[in-house]
């Protein structure tokens, strides 16, 4: 009888040993409701991932790739890395896909759709890639037809009456450069101006009430609210939370 208060010390002490070896070993990162897998009674055998992550049972890995799909059992032991290192490379790999990366033609000119897979919107772009006005949709794609700017235009002859007015070509200018390499925040900032232009005069807070109702009817964190000042005012600094964004108003 002796021996039971032994073993259940033993017990306790492998428990507790196995619960301290997951904790160092396996980084959670189980916050979406749908990926929240209970694995307490799952049989214990440790799986190595694509990622260098160490998981202490198969239920846990499959947690893991439910929240990311590209994840695979790699074979054999993963390499020994401490907690900090594996959750720097998790984080980066996670951060590759927040950047929006273009899609190009074989000649080198733009895809007509362009698409941004952490937001999930994708949208109409010219040739340059300058993203073409009402034309982003969400978790689909678009119907694109062409821009005006780019479709060739036949001119009609003038009379000998008529005067001509030679325009010249407008030079880059920095919003310019800023669509070509940010199509998503280009066309959240041009959406930010074109309601302050049709709403004028327009405050901060107005916009920011609208956007606030916006996104609690559609429940879509992609809506922009703006940050606001006293007086109705914008603050200098704009953000966009889901794509991680920032820019100058």
């Amino acid at each position: 009888m002796r021996a039971c208060p032994l073993m259940v010390f033993l017990c306790l002490l492998s428990a507790g040993r196995t619960q301290k070896f997951s904790a160092l070993t396996f980084l959670r990162v189980d916050q979406d409701k749908e990926c929240n897998i209970e694995c307490g009674g799952a049989p214990r055998k440790s799986l190595c991932a694509s990622d260098g992550r160490t998981f202490a049972s198969r239920c846990e890995f499959l947690r893991a790739k439910c929240r990311d799909p590209q994840l695979e059992v790699i074979r054999g032991p993963c390499k020994e890395t401490s907690r900090c290192v594996a959750e720097k490379k998790y984080t980066e790999q996670q951060a590759k896909k927040q950047v929006f990366v273009p899609v190009c033609n074989p000649d080198g000119t733009y895809s007509e759709v362009q698409c941004h897979s952490y937001t999930g919107y994708c949208w109409c772009v010219t040739p340059n890639g300058r993203p073409i006005s009402g034309s982003a949709v969400a978790n689909k794609k678009p119907r694109c037809q062409g821009s005006r700017q780019d479709k060739p235009t036949t001119k009609e002859p003038r009379k000998p009456d008529e005067a001509v007015i030679e325009v010249d070509p407008q030079p880059v200018t920095e919003d310019d450069d800023i669509a070509s390499q940010y199509p998503t925040l280009w066309k959240e900032q041009e959406r930010s101006r074109q309601n302050r232009t049709r709403t004028s005069p327009s405050s901060c807070d107005q916009e920011h009430q609208s956007a606030v109702e916006e996104k609690r009817l559609h429940n879509n964190d992609a809506v922009f609210v703006p940050d606001c000042a006293h007086g109705g005012l914008y603050k200098p600094v704009q953000c966009h939370p889901s794509t991680g964004y920032c820019w100058c108003v």
